[in-house]
């Protein structure tokens, strides 16, 4: 047999199998024409439910009992909520299969500040109304609204998911019963000592106006000066600010020492200088251990005079090894005086200087500027101080 008819047999039989590929991508095309999607999903869901009902032996000795991770209604679920709801369901399936009864709590978290962040988001793209225009009531129930359109949402994405959850007594973390358990546990916790009331710094969030945990803080580690984007007050639109750079402070000496007339400190935020009670240095730093229990002058407020105290917190090396306590706007100069109680005076200790707008009070010509404007124009005025 020659190459030639060889060739032939070979395309005849690539034209005979390209026939039946097209074949067969017609009968796939005519099959998802007929198929319904929707009817499929829904069938499915239906199927999945009964199930769940069906193969929970309510007369079983074992009862095995789940609650969902309430997924957050800020929006709808990810491939991670799939990824883990699978693993759920499996674990549930696997329990029915070996005759317990196993009960898979569907619930649904409020988010708190998250929520309410993209309600408030929202209601300025749609209305250009800002939270504080509206009363408490009225915006609950836009909270409200939010959360059972997200909710229905979330929901059909877990039935379509076909997980086998208990949708008759779901919870959402809100709820009534959800707040009384809450409060139940705090006084419950607080009548046993393991909980207790003190005067604490907090992290305001001016744009939220509201109060915000740890965990909802992003630190920045900025080892020199950069731009970041911050939420402008008032609305929600974002502004560049530069950070990181320090700025030279000097605060006289009461009394000199030894040609020493001024210590100076270097500081990333200036405009919180009216809230100072006192300066830290290292008490092993000979460069200013000689200096511990004398008194300085307040560079722009000349008659308040402050301690110098030592704290082993202080770290020599950053800066120039001086630290000025403020303790009602930085957690670690808070509790720096408060272990030199007897050093610092209790009134200086209330001593502020920027309120819940994050705009300057107690500080003379610089009351109702921005913080972040007030930094500029402070560090103008130092300039002229330091001369």
């Amino acid at each position: 047999m020659g190459i030639g008819s060889t060739s032939y047999r070979h395309v005849g039989m690539f034209v005979r199998d390209r026939g039946r590929c097209l074949s067969t991508a017609n009968r796939l095309a005519e099959r998802k024409a007929s198929f319904d999607l929707h009817a499929s999903t829904a069938d499915h869901e239906r199927r999945t439910e009964m199930a769940a009902k069906n193969r929970n032996d309510a007369h079983a000795v074992d009862v095995f009992r789940m609650v969902l991770p309430p997924p957050n209604v800020t929006g709808k679920l990810h491939l991670g909520h799939a990824l883990t709801v699978t693993v759920e369901d499996v674990l549930c399936r696997y329990k029915r299969v070996y005759g317990h009864q196993a009960i898979w709590h569907a619930g649904f978290d409020h988010a708190g500040i998250a929520t309410q962040t993209v309600v408030e988001q929202q209601l300025w793209k749609e209305k250009k109304i800002r939270r504080h225009e509206l009363s408490r009531e009225e915006f609950l129930e836009l909270c409200h609204q939010w959360k059972e359109t997200r909710m229905s949402e979330i929901s059909h994405q877990l039935k379509r998911l076909g997980a086998t959850l208990d949708w008759s007594n779901s919870y959402f973390t809100m709820d009534k019963r959800f707040g009384e358990a809450v409060v139940a546990a705090f006084c419950r916790l607080h009548s046993e000592g393991l909980i207790f009331r003190e005067r604490r710094l907090v992290n305001w969030c001016p744009t939220l106006q509201s109060t915000i945990s740890d965990q909802e803080v992003d630190h920045i580690d900025v080892s020199e000066p950069k731009t970041i984007s911050v939420p402008s007050l008032g609305h929600y639109k974002e502004r560049i600010i530069k950070v990181g750079t320090m700025h030279h402070i000097r605060y006289e000496l009461v009394e000199k020492q030894n040609l020493i007339r001024y210590l100076e400190v270097a500081t990333t935020r200036p405009e919180t200088i009216f809230a100072d009670v006192a300066l830290a240095v290292h008490p092993c730093d000979k460069r200013y251990s000689h200096l511990v229990g004398k008194m300085v002058r307040h560079p722009l407020v000349l008659d308040r005079t402050m301690p110098i105290i030592a704290d082993e917190s202080v770290i020599p090396d950053k800066g120039t090894g001086v630290l000025k306590i403020t303790p009602s706007h930085d957690f670690t100069d808070l509790e720096i005086a408060r272990r030199h109680g007897k050093e610092i005076d209790a009134e200086a200790m209330k001593r502020i200087c920027i309120d819940e707008q994050a705009r300057l009070i107690n500080a003379s010509g610089f009351n109702g500027l921005d913080r972040f404007e007030a930094r500029q124009q402070v560090r103008l005025n130092i300039r002229v101080v330091n001369q």
